[in-house]
């Protein structure tokens, strides 16, 4: 298992996930804690995500380059796309005061999953672990 946090985020853009399915995606609002199951049939590999302390989290299913479902690829997430986002949080929090500790943009990493169909999962979280294990035939 790898762990990631802010100390070695960068390490996440080497792991080789493309052309995975995913096969769940949960979220216990409760806990801050979002899981991500992939299966890999092209390397007989199953990928776990597991993200920490989750601020922000956001999905879309337009399909712009057509129908698909396949990873193309692990991203950190802009610093233009990252500072929108941020600044969303921070205008909610004006209206709605939720705990400011929460918004300390230096304790996160910022990911992205973008999928062959042009969708993106957008995840912002304290930690991630990554399992990478043989799927037994």
């Amino acid at each position: 298992m790898m762990n990631f946090d802010i100390k070695n985020y960068k390490a996440i853009e080497q792991l080789y996930i493309h052309d995975s399915k995913i096969l769940n995606i949960s979220f216990d609002y409760y806990n801050y804690q979002l899981s991500i199951q992939m299966k890999n049939d092209f390397l007989k590999r199953h990928f776990s995500f597991d993200f920490l302390n989750v601020l922000y989290f956001d999905a879309n299913c337009a399909e712009y380059w057509g129908r698909g479902g396949n990873i193309l690829d692990i991203e950190l997430i802009q610093m233009l796309d990252l500072e929108q986002i941020w600044k969303k949080l921070i205008e909610y929090n004006k209206t709605k005061q939720f705990n400011r500790e929460r918004l300390d943009k230096n304790r996160y990493i910022a990911v992205s999953f973008v999928v062959n169909s042009g969708n993106q999962i957008n995840i912002i979280a304290e930690k991630m672990s990554f399992e990478d294990t043989p799927i037994e035939e």
